[in-house]
């Protein structure tokens, strides 16, 4: 991949990741909402949140030297969506309204490993039907 096309590259599969990331701050800055009376829609709410976090990381990893390694890319993805999880978790401790639980970190882990993992095996379901 010569540098314009990595370069490209970095500048689409970037700004998701960041997106997502100040759109999840922003959102746990604000005072607790309710959501509907189904039970857990907490959980749900950060599952799919850090679903597209560790889908967006896996995506922006994906334009650095991980691009080939797709197990690195995954669990590299994972990592920083789950690591961002847990500094959210603690920032939430500190807004009026929020607290900071173990089992929403679960949900942010959980989200962040499906979307890391669905995405990495995006890449390698491309890169299969590329050699076919």
């Amino acid at each position: 991949m010569n540098q314009n096309t990595h370069t490209y590259n970095a500048v689409l599969r970037v700004p998701p990741a960041i997106l997502i990331a100040l759109t999840i701050w922003l959102l746990s800055s604000l005072p607790a909402v309710p959501l509907p009376g189904t039970p857990g829609a907490d959980k749900i709410a950060h599952f799919l949140a850090y679903a597209a976090l560790g889908a967006s990381c896996a995506l922006a990893l994906s334009c650095t030297a991980l691009e080939t390694r797709r197990l690195a890319l995954f669990l590299f993805g994972a990592l920083l969506s789950a690591l961002y999880g847990a500094v959210d978790e603690y920032h939430q401790y500190f807004v009026p309204g929020r607290d900071s639980s173990l089992l929403d970190w679960l949900a942010d882990v959980s989200g962040s490993l499906t979307g890391s993992a669905l995405m990495a095996f995006a890449f390698l379901r491309e890169r299969s039907l590329k050699k076919a």
